[in-house]
This record gives C-alpha cells, structure tokens and sequence, in this order.
C-alpha cells in the first residue's frame, strides 16, 4: 500500500514540481534537506498557492509532517487524513521515510470490505451486512462551475469552497466535465510551456481568501477540462462505485438520478463511511504495508 514517491529540495522550483507532478501522476511529494531528512511536504494545492513561478518548494511547502510508522492501522490514517483534509501520508520505518499512502491506497485496502456497508436510512448511521448504495454515502450539495470561468477564477472557487475538483456546467446545467486541481497543475502556457498558467506573472496581484494568487491568463475551464465526465446511478451498490475509482484512477464519481445529477462520491466520502463502519466492528483491522 505504501508506494515509494519522488523527493524533492528546498529548492526544487514550482515550475519543476508541476512537471514533476503532471509526468508521475502525483499528487504531492516529500520536501528532503541535505541529509535526506524529511522537512516537508508540497502538493498540487501549495503550488496553487505559490506567489510565482519561481518559488521554491521551501516556501510553499507544509513544514513539520506528521508521519506514520508503517505498521500503522489503516483506520487510523484514514482519520488522520479526513481531520486534516489532506489526501496523502509520509509513511516511516524506524523514523525514516519509507513512501507515502494517498486515499486511493485506502480505498484499495478498504474495498474487501465495501460489501459488508448497510445503510440505517432512517439514522443515517451505518452497519455490517447487506449492500449500500451510491447515495447512502453521496455528499448531495455538489459545487459546479462554469466553462467559461478563467483558471484564476478556478482557484479561487477551489480554495473558497476546500475542494480539488468539480464538474464543469454548460448555460443550462448539463455536465459537460470534471476540472480539478491536477488539471491547473499540468495546464502550460503556451508562450513558455515550462512555466504553469497559474503562475504567469503580471504587476498586479489578486488577494483571495487570505492568500496571493498571481494573475492567470485568459484560459477557460473548458480548455483544460477532462471531458465526459463519469456518472453512476444513485442506486449503484458502492463496491461497484469503489471499483470504478480504483480502474478509472479517479477521485470523484458524479452521482445521478433519472441522468440529472444529485451527488457527488469521492474518495474522501468512502473513508468517512468507512471510518464509522471500523468503530461498529468488532474484527482485526488490516495493517499499511510497505509495497512497491
């Protein structure tokens, strides 16, 4: 479940992290000093965040990890990433980083168990046994937003409402796509394709939601989108939700009734329910293991 990540320095640029992120498919990394010890972590939403396109990975990064020893209880993780919002861990062994477990480890780790979910409509609490569905775990106030909106914009909305994706809606509220936050990170500008758009520099600086947001170019959300977003019905038992995640290698299925949409399902939700099904369960929990 723990998979080895590529460090970073100090003084890895932002321009290089967001080639970095965009070519591994990752999320985030660990920031290391001279040593190798770990100082840090930055991810896809401290690059967001930085003032330009020089920024180092020292001042964007979250400085003072908590991590985990790899014997470490799932559940345990699974908490650790729902209090503090945050979609990845830095996984130790005897003090030294071993790798990183992200939510869709988890959701690997937890879908032997998806099929023992039931949901208690009635309380809305959950129990073993039986099937649950799609919209017994679906957070049903979705944040949409428009094709026309300019990336800036987008962060800003990200920020404001602590979301990394959302689907894109056309004039009449169709879905026309997912943006997320891994979307802004591999967006170039065409005028210097190793530099992201979000970090194009101009004399003027946008402050939002307390931080410095450089003023992007006039791309729109429906340039960088990813279209066609994938829906399932409400009715759709979970474990088939969890599996379109895991082959998919997505973190958010859009969730629908009679094909007009009326959640949204993400990795996040399945360790929020997964979380309340550990504390009813009497049963040996499985533990993080360290894998290539």
């Amino acid at each position: 479940m723990c998979r080895r990540v590529p460090a970073v320095h100090p003084e890895t640029r932002a321009d290089e992290l967001a080639r970095l992120f965009s070519e591994r498919g990752v999320r985030g990394a660990p920031v290391v000093g001279p040593e190798g010890d770990l100082i840090g972590v930055v991810s896809q939403t401290d690059l967001i965040r930085g003032r330009r396109a020089g920024s180092a990975a020292a001042a964007m990064m979250t400085p003072w990890v908590v991590s985990f020893e790899e014997d470490t209880d799932v559940e345990v993780l699974a908490r650790q990433m729902l209090v503090k919002r945050i979609h990845q861990l830095v996984i130790t062994r005897e003090g030294r980083m071993r790798g990183i477990v992200t939510t869709m480890d988890l959701l690997r780790a937890f879908v032997g168990r998806v099929g023992m979910l039931r949901a208690d409509r009635r309380g809305g609490s959950l129990r073993p046994g039986g099937a649950m569905l799609a919209k017994d775990i679906m957070r049903r106030n979705v944040v949409t937003v428009g094709r026309w909106l300019t990336l800036s914009e987008l962060a800003k909305v990200f920020e404001e409402k602590c979301i990394s994706g959302a689907p894109v809606v056309d004039e009449a509220g169709s879905i026309l796509g997912v943006v997320s936050q891994t979307d802004l990170v591999r967006t170039r500008r065409e005028a210097s394709p190793g530099v992201p758009a979000y970090h194009r520099e101009f004399d003027d600086t946008i402050r939002a939601g307390g931080l410095h947001i450089e003023e992007f170019d006039q791309t729109r959300v429906e340039e960088i989108m990813t279209p066609g977003a994938i829906s399932l019905d409400e009715a759709t038992p979970v474990e088939k939700v969890a599996k379109v995640m895991i082959n998919s290698r997505i973190h958010r299925v859009l969730i629908t009734r009679a094909d007009r949409l009326v959640g949204i399902v993400t990795t996040m939700d399945f360790l929020r329910a997964l979380v309340v099904l550990a504390k009813r369960t009497p049963t040996k929990r499985p533990r993080a293991r360290a894998g290539a």
